[in-house]
């Protein structure tokens, strides 16, 4: 009798998010429904935003790498005809500009990460900001990334205009 009452329940479970009305997106509900956990609910919310802002750090500077090379790859298809034609005898390091240094590409990595950085602000501080803008009902459906950008932002001064926190409110698109 117990094996068959666990094999219905368990053939249940595939049914469960039907009774939801839609699936759950990264938004203002969700960021609600981590205030709703009680005593916990400071420990959620800040693990979220430390992981936000640890995936940030790391897509800017896979991102910046990324460009580099691009942009390494890119000089050198466009030097290739002439390496057979009219720069044939001249060294190929000396057509390649100087200073693609790997210490060099993780010093431009540093530059661009430091420029979405929270400067001089905890994650706690980041938390609290995120609560203030989703108590803005108008702000509910926009992406709990978008909301720590715009927190981060906003903390250092530079809070995004109404024109740019219009378009993030469209909704978040979850893949």
């Amino acid at each position: 009798m117990r094996s068959a009452f666990t094999a219905v329940l368990l053939s249940l479970i595939p049914f469960s998010n039907l009774a939801q009305d839609s699936p759950s997106k990264p938004d203002g509900r969700m960021w609600a429904m981590f205030g709703s956990s009680g005593s916990q609910s400071s420990l959620i919310k800040g693990a979220y935003v430390e992981g936000a802002i640890e995936g940030l750090r790391v897509g800017e500077t896979v991102g910046y790498l990324s460009g580099r090379m691009d942009e390494q790859n890119d000089a050198l298809d466009h030097l290739k005809p002439c390496l057979k034609g009219p720069c044939a005898g001249i060294p190929l390091t000396s057509l390649i500009r100087a200073g693609n240094s790997t210490t060099e590409w993780l010093a431009g990595a540093d530059k661009v990460r430091g420029k979405y950085a929270p400067q001089n602000t905890s994650v706690l501080d980041i938390v609290h900001q995120m609560d203030k803008f989703y108590s803005d009902y108008r702000n509910t459906p926009v992406c709990m990334i978008v909301a720590v950008q715009e927190s981060i932002s906003s903390l250092s001064g530079r809070a995004m205009s109404e024109q740019e926190l219009e378009i993030s409110r469209k909704g978040c698109s979850t893949p």
